[in-house]
């Protein structure tokens, strides 16, 4: 059972009942709080325990902020598309990928902060991210393993939101359909870490070394040593300074290996990726590393966070 509350500073609140629940328990996510009670359990004490505890859930709920809602302002920018919603006079909502944009066409009236909207938008951008990594996903993991000697039994397209890819003992590799919100040179960075364990099942340095020679400047694929940054921050603002303190640190550090980097263009990318695990991602930084004998596994640190 389910009903919600509305409360002026913490917004919607949700009571929820259910038979799993041996206790009473508080949930926080994306700018939302769920109550959860076992069955018989006391609505008016918990509601009692939340107005008590009002200050604290406010500041917790300013850490866990609402995702931004998709609507005409949306900007978001995945591996093959970019996204593009707009009102129209027709009174159904539809969608078409074509020539690398997804359109979603809404009904004037659409009020996009409803949950109900926000649902549907969500699900037609699932639904293209998972057209892309049936499409492209497959092909692109065989040529990799075909270049660099792999064997694999089979590829599956799942929508995953705490891995980007996971491979089985019997060398059949998963793969997230939102790995089609990464840059090309990410997707195949996770593509080649799945197929090294088709050989190396853990972490160990066996499997850094096997990936160290899949991954280096020579092959065709992998032409550039990247490091990626990622943050999660309350706003763009804060990601943009902790991005600042990072240039200078990346600047310093490789400066005493001899070597340096070059800040590309960062993507001011998309809270309405899955979260990271994979993420409530303000921005994504990447930075090139000039190459210098003394910084060989550079790259691997940065893209660690990423798989």
């Amino acid at each position: 059972m389910e009903k919600n509350i509305q409360d002026k500073d913490l917004g919607v609140i949700t009571l929820r009942t259910t038979p799993r629940a041996t206790r009473y328990t508080l949930k926080i996510s994306k700018g939302k709080i769920t109550a959860t009670m076992p069955p018989g359990g006391d609505e008016k004490r918990m509601i009692a325990f939340i107005m008590e505890n009002k200050a604290r859930l406010v500041k917790a709920l300013q850490k866990h902020p609402a995702r931004p809602l998709l609507d005409e302002r949306s900007e978001l920018q995945a591996t093959t598309f970019r996204l593009h919603i707009f009102r129209t006079e027709r009174s159904n909502f539809y969608m078409r990928l074509e020539d690398g944009v997804l359109h979603i066409a809404c009904p004037n009236e659409t009020r996009f902060e409803e949950e109900e909207v926000q649902s549907l938008l969500k699900s037609m951008l699932e639904k293209a991210l998972r057209h892309e990594a049936k499409r492209l996903l497959p092909e692109r993991i065989t040529l990799l393993a075909r270049q660099h000697g792999f064997m694999l039994t089979g590829v599956k397209i799942n929508n995953s939101k705490t891995h980007w890819g996971s491979c089985t003992m019997k060398k059949s590799i998963n793969l997230s359909q939102s790995l089609m919100l990464l840059p090309w040179h990410l997707v195949d960075y996770v593509l080649l870490h799945e197929l090294c364990h088709t050989i190396e099942m853990n972490h160990s340095e066996r499997f850094w070394k096997l990936m160290d020679k899949v991954t280096d400047v020579s092959n065709s694929i992998m032409q550039d040593r990247y490091i990626t940054v990622s943050v999660a921050a309350k706003d763009i603002a804060e990601a943009r300074s902790f991005f600042n303190r990072v240039d200078a640190e990346l600047t310093t550090h490789l400066a005493q290996l001899s070597s340096s980097c070059e800040k590309l263009s960062h993507v001011v990318e998309t809270e309405h990726a899955p979260s990271l695990q994979l993420g409530n991602l303000l921005e994504i930084g990447s930075y090139l590393q000039n190459e210098s004998p003394g910084c060989a596994d550079i790259h691997r640190a940065g893209a660690i966070a990423l798989v």
